[in-house]
């Protein structure tokens, strides 16, 4: 299985992985730039900020 990301780069992608299904587990979503102790680089950004983004427990571990 082939995976596109968003920066234009392709990578296998063992199948295993894939077959693990996803699911939203409603905990918010935090924007990186508005913390001001954080740098976030902008080369990969996308136009929705979604490149930004980490749940809020992640930024809790940071």
């Amino acid at each position: 299985m082939i995976s596109v990301h968003d920066a234009g780069t392709t990578d296998e992608v063992d199948p295993r992985i894939s077959a693990i299904p996803l699911r939203d587990n409603g905990e918010a979503l935090v924007d990186l730039r508005e913390i001001g102790e954080l740098r976030v680089d902008d080369r990969l950004s996308d136009a929705a900020g979604a490149y930004a983004h980490v749940r809020k427990c992640a930024l809790q571990i940071m």
